[in-house]
């Protein structure tokens, strides 16, 4: 342990698994379609095989890693002496790794925040993942309405590339809270009042 003891600095502060209230300024352009999830809603989510890794690098993975960090409350000076960074290579980090995460489509769908308990699935919404879907319409609408990241990789990816269904999830479907609806981690908790 004494080789890591900006990490042992985070474990015993009072901001250890409490994620910040907000995403440090510098990572406003990171967002797209308006939607922005918080730090807490984010830290808490299980992404199971949607975890960014490109396989040829480290960096993807460890941008995705500090971006945890951050949102289970350790501090950017923090993070930038544990791996031995300069504070701007940090804020560059988290950035790539929010932007990366707006290609991940199941990630999108879910920061719309649609309730699929409510919401009508439109046939071009269903036409366009049938071939990719497991074991059929019923099913297909169970697994989103249970936890989506539980879907392959590609299967939603004619959702966010189609402009009718993207629009239709982000404007006109009902909403729900990003939190705890599916599956997360029970353990981060939040500065956001």
């Amino acid at each position: 342990m004494s080789k890591y003891p900006h990490a042992i600095e985070w474990i015993v502060s009072d901001d250890f698994c409490v994620a910040p209230d907000q995403w440090p300024s510098s990572m406003v352009g990171a967002f797209r379609h308006g939607l922005i999830p918080s730090p807490l809603e984010y830290g808490r989510l299980h992404l199971y095989r949607h975890v960014p890794y490109d396989g040829g690098t480290d960096q993807v993975f460890f941008d995705y890693v500090r971006l945890k960090l951050y949102c289970y409350g350790m501090s950017i000076p923090l993070i930038a002496a544990h791996f031995e960074v300069e504070e701007s290579f940090v804020h560059a980090s988290l950035f790539r790794c929010m932007q990366r995460m707006f290609d991940i489509s199941a990630f999108v769908v879910w920061a719309t925040a649609t309730d699929f308990h409510r919401t009508k699935i439109l046939p071009q919404m269903w036409h366009a993942c049938r071939d990719k879907s497991p074991g059929g319409r019923a099913k297909f609408l169970r697994l989103l309405q249970k936890d989506l990241f539980i879907l392959g990789t590609k299967v939603l990816d004619p959702w966010i590339k189609s402009p009718l269904i993207l629009s239709y999830l982000i404007y006109a479907t009902p909403k729900q809270p990003r939190n705890g609806i599916y599956p997360c981690d029970e353990r981060l908790g939040g500065t956001f009042k």
